[in-house]
């Protein structure tokens, strides 16, 4: 996923500006330079200079960060293309790839530790624990009579994290207002959304005896079930899920540059509501309610929502200028389920770099 998302960044960098039999090709803009420069001349009148539909292209790399408990970041990767005039017309797109390390409110945000308290059976030979009947080879789950073990009364220590890789597109309508901007993306748009989002989720769980009967206790039952009864090969246990869902909506965006007679500086907004298919219910997954698996982990059945869900999805940017190719962006990014308690969300602080430069970079002398 992340070769995927490097290799479609370096072949951005290959469009460029050309003519070829008097037919003007656009030219990708420099997505830090407001003034968009790039104008070529008009072949039905020489003298009357066109300017050609700009394509804007992000390339964020930023530190996400977690402010609930003690401070931490991950690595936030932002991959957008932004074409605000198709044509010269009002339509317009964006389309996306986000790598993003959530934080979720409610287990007090990302890495945060959930404790909860179980008495359990700790058995001292897994051996013991019977799924297959020796006498029909059916399947079959209980422990064996005889089998000892100890009853102890134990703390659950749960750390989750969430990272998401996100693959969006947004078509997009300008409507008549916030024009006259020397930038051509200020402007107040409707959009469609349709997004594919995969959620690498993550629990770690450290268990911790608080207290054991000193007694050793034997199964007599011969039909003695494993609820109550678990065993661990390792502790800490790691426990890896993973989600595909589809989002579906529409919303409003604006891009401004909030300082008149200033194009260094912009504001990006946009909110977007629809249906969830496939979506996971975060809060069941953070706050578990049952007993952990005999191998300390939890299933991932009964997390994901039956039905289509209603979600919300906020994004927030704040743009300066550095240079010709670069600008620091301060955002954050907010979605949720209308049902569940809290959102997840990432504020970061990252630079855009213009992909012309990151090329030259790469490839001195071009």
């Amino acid at each position: 996923m992340k070769k995927l998302f490097l290799c479609i960044c370096l072949l951005t960098t290959s469009i460029c500006f050309c003519q070829n039999n008097g037919t003007t090709v656009p030219k990708v803009a420099d997505s830090t330079n407001t003034n968009n420069p790039d104008i070529s001349a008009n072949p039905q009148n020489p003298d009357t200079p066109t300017k050609p539909p700009s394509l804007y292209i992000t390339f964020l790399n930023a530190a996400n960060f977690d402010f609930s408990g003690k401070l931490s970041t991950t690595y936030m990767g932002i991959f957008k293309l932004f074409a605000p005039n198709i044509n010269k017309s009002n339509w317009g797109f964006i389309a996306g790839i986000e790598k993003i390390n959530y934080s979720a409110g409610n287990i007090n945000g990302n890495d945060s530790t959930q404790t909860e308290y179980f008495i359990q059976n700790f058995l001292l030979n897994p051996i013991n624990h019977v799924t297959i009947d020796p006498v029909t080879g059916t399947y079959t789950n209980y422990i064996q009579p005889g089998a000892r073990y100890l009853q102890q009364y134990n703390q659950y220590s749960y750390k989750t994290s969430n990272t998401v890789w996100s693959f969006y597109a947004e078509p997009m309508y300008r409507l008549p207002f916030l024009k006259g901007s020397k930038d051509d993306r200020q402007g107040f748009y409707v959009h469609l959304h349709a997004e594919l989002l995969e959620n690498e989720w993550t629990k770690t769980v450290n268990i911790k005896n608080l207290y054991q009967n000193p007694d050793t206790l034997v199964v007599i039952s011969n039909t003695q079930s494993q609820e109550g009864f678990y065993w661990v090969a390792n502790n800490p246990i790691t426990s890896n899920y993973n989600f595909l869902t589809g989002y579906f909506g529409a919303g409003a965006t604006i891009y401004i540059d909030p300082i008149n007679n200033d194009t260094n500086t912009h504001v990006f907004a946009q909110a977007t509501t629809g249906f969830a298919i496939n979506t996971p219910d975060f809060n069941a997954l953070n706050n578990p309610q049952i007993a952990p698996a005999p191998n300390g982990t939890y299933p991932s059945n009964d997390v994901i929502y039956a039905h289509a869900k209603g979600f919300y999805l906020i994004r927030l940017s704040f743009i300066e200028s550095l240079s010709k190719s670069s600008q620091l962006v301060i955002g954050g990014i907010f979605r949720g389920i209308y049902s569940a308690s809290y959102p997840q969300y990432a504020v970061f602080l990252g630079l855009n770099l213009d992909v012309s430069a990151i090329l030259k970079l790469i490839t001195p002398g071009t």
